[in-house]
């Protein structure tokens, strides 16, 4: 015996050897461990699996001995790779596991989770498009630490999610039911998960008295034909979007349903809910995506009391009044009705709004509510605008683009009011916005503008053209041909020395309008839509204009 061994007794060198031997083995029991999961790393790639690995353990041991012996497969996908119950065998010996991803792979029955019975880890579990039944989910029983589990186009049933009671740590359960009174009845049972949408078809009282138990943000509800339904849902603890189809409910009770919970989403779609429940959604506060549809609110009464929401963007037409804004919170409000644009007394509410649009088919339509908007910036009229209509516009003192692109009902009065937009840089009329030589010399009063579009029946000659270099800042310029471009007025839109832009579209664009052009060399940027020149012509008017960048796209 060694000298320095001699200080010791036999009983310590035992104690001592004993240890050594347990660490020695552990250790051996380590290396072991983590050789079977490099060789089932490699019998996973070569499935074509998705694999993650995760190092831990102090840094300095690592350091010594080496990464290898510290890193452990955490994460395993195997996602539509064709996998059998037989092939999940290999996993047992992933005991670190703590995500496995087994969609998509229809032959995996509930025979082939018994593979998984020693894996304590798993967090996040994926069963979507596996052959999974009722009696599978009784196998996952022991894993406490699952989390998340993901149950889409399986065999389970909705009595079936009973089963999952046992697991404690529980919070995400993905599925596709529309539940009926039995499957609350089982997801009432599930204390600890959260349902991110919760889909009810058509129950009975039994099915509504399970809600106030189940812990969802949204719930989707159809055909709900119970009296007093809405009484369990009133101060629900998780609720803040509700969707509604089809159901029964009073005024009374949607402002108490409304009043009781902090909703951000309300969607409410062939309701039988009146005006009277606008002031409990106003309360709702900012934030909020609400689509009415089908409902007895009126046009007037949804502008009156939400039209001061202050939007960035709203659209009206003859059937539709939406508002949205972007940013934090974001919003959108949507009304489906019937939208009376030749009186809607509504539009008075309106506070502020950013870029605005009205799209109707009446004959007739009445903006003489509209008030002043400040951060009204562009307005879309695909509209039959009158002079009456283009006369509230002037008040807009933020306006810079205004957009018609229907109707022939206003004269050059009506544009001339425009002058009174000092903000306004864009002027785009188009397609039946009729124009004349009279209509351009009303325009041609408009200094400020920038931009201008115009759309020729043939009843425009050049002097009604040259109106428009009165327009000290008018650098582009938009031409639509209804039949033939016309060459005299190409040929005088080209003295307009301060033009930089221009755009010619509609009619065919032929050889024998190039001449017209020739000479515009103080322009930028020129666009030619539908164009029928030949290569010959095409490369005379590239050379007669070698500084104009130019587009030419053939018909």
């Amino acid at each position: 015996m060694p000298r320095f061994l001699r200080q010791f007794g036999l009983r310590t060198l035992l104690l001592f050897c004993f240890v050594a031997a347990v660490c020695f083995g552990l250790l051996r029991w380590r290396m072991d461990r983590i050789h079977r999961q490099h060789a089932v790393a490699k019998e996973l790639l070569e499935r074509n699996a998705r694999i993650q690995w995760q190092t831990s353990g102090p840094k300095w041991l690592r350091d010594v001995v080496g990464a290898y012996y510290f890193t452990e497969l955490v994460m395993v996908d195997l996602q539509m790779r064709g996998q059998q119950d037989q092939e999940l065998s290999l996993l047992g010996d992933l005991p670190a596991l703590e995500r496995l991803y087994l969609a998509g792979n229809p032959l995996i029955s509930d025979q082939g989770l018994d593979h998984l019975r020693e894996l304590k880890h798993i967090r996040r579990l994926s069963l979507w498009g596996t052959g999974v039944t009722d009696n599978g989910l009784s196998k996952l029983s022991h894993f406490d630490a699952l989390e998340a589990l993901d149950l889409k186009d399986t065999q389970v049933t909705q009595a079936g999610l009973a089963r999952l009671s046992p697991l404690p740590k529980l919070k995400e359960l993905y599925h596709r039911f529309e539940f009926t009174d039995e499957g609350l009845q089982a997801v009432a049972q599930l204390p600890t998960v959260y349902f991110g949408e919760l889909q009810v078809g058509e129950i009975s009282q039994r099915g509504f008295a399970q809600l106030p138990k189940i812990r969802f943000s949204k719930i989707t509800l159809q055909n709900a034909n119970v009296t007093d339904w809405p009484w369990y849902l009133y101060d629900h603890p998780t609720m803040s979007q509700i969707e509604l189809h089809r159901v029964e409910i009073t005024d009374e009770q949607a402002k108490q349903l409304i009043a009781t919970n902090d909703l951000h989403y309300v969607i409410l779609n062939d309701v039988p809910v009146s005006d009277e429940i606008l002031p409990a959604l106003v309360a709702l506060g900012n934030g909020l995506t609400l689509r009415l549809k089908g409902t007895k609110i009126s046009a007037n009464g949804f502008l009156k009391h939400l039209g001061d929401r202050q939007p960035g963007r709203m659209h009206i037409s003859d059937e539709i009044i939406s508002m949205s804004s972007m940013g934090i919170p974001g919003m959108y409000l949507s009304y489906t009705g019937q939208v009376p644009l030749h009186d809607l007394p509504g539009l008075a509410n309106l506070h502020d709004v950013g870029f605005l649009s009205i799209e109707t088919s009446y004959p007739k339509i009445d903006l003489s509510h509209l008030p002043p908007l400040p951060s009204l910036e562009l307005i879309v009229l695909d509209v039959p605008i009158n002079d009456t209509a283009l006369a509230r516009l002037a008040p807009q003192l933020g306006l810079k683009t205004i957009i018609v692109s229907a109707g022939d009902q206003f004269t050059p009065t009506g544009l001339q009011a425009l002058k009174d937009c000092r903000s306004l840089e864009e002027l785009l009329l188009v397609e039946d916005a009729r124009m004349t030589d009279e209509h351009l010399a009303a325009i041609s009063e408009c200094r400020q503008l920038r931009s201008l579009a115009i759309h020729s029946h043939g009843e425009i000659t050049p002097q009604g053209i040259a109106c428009l270099a009165d327009m000290p800042r008018l650098t582009m310029l938009t031409i639509a041909f209804e039949d033939q471009i016309e060459n005299d007025v190409l040929a005088e839109a080209a003295q307009l020395k301060k033009l930089e832009e221009l755009t010619i579209i509609e009619s065919d664009f032929m050889d024998e309008n190039v001449p017209s052009l020739v000479g515009m060399t103080n322009l930028k940027e020129l666009t030619i839509y539908h164009s029928r020149m030949s290569p010959a012509a095409n490369e005379r008017l590239r050379k007669a204009l070698p500084g104009v960048k130019m587009e030419v796209f053939d018909r």
